[in-house]
């Protein structure tokens, strides 16, 4: 019920441009790696001691910006993955590799 509310504002706020709305709907509500993307994170970029929840966060929205990415983006390139044989662990692993985390 509260996805329709949602949906519903949204429809009414942006109604001349359909396709941002779809596109703002897809940020909020479809991201297939969530869990996965939050793992390779914490592993890149994991939380100091010294680090409040804040500043954390902070670290990793920048980083994301500086690297021209966002959650969703990595979700759809995981996919790519996977529809090219990869599975998301294997992904995941690769990745570590590259980033000599693992």
């Amino acid at each position: 019920m509260r996805l329709c509310r949602i949906n519903y504002t949204l429809k009414l706020i942006i109604r001349p441009c359909k396709a941002l709305r779809i596109a703002i709907v897809r940020q909020l509500f479809i991201m297939k790696y969530e869990n996965e993307i939050n793992e390779i994170i914490n592993t890149v970029l994991p939380k100091e001691g010294w680090m409040t929840d804040e500043e954390h966060q902070e670290i990793i929205e920048e980083t994301f910006k500086q690297m021209g990415i966002n959650k969703q983006k990595l979700s759809d390139d995981i996919e790519t993955g996977v529809k090219n044989g990869y599975t998301v662990k294997q992904q995941i692993e690769l990745l570590k590799q590259v980033l000599n985390v693992a």
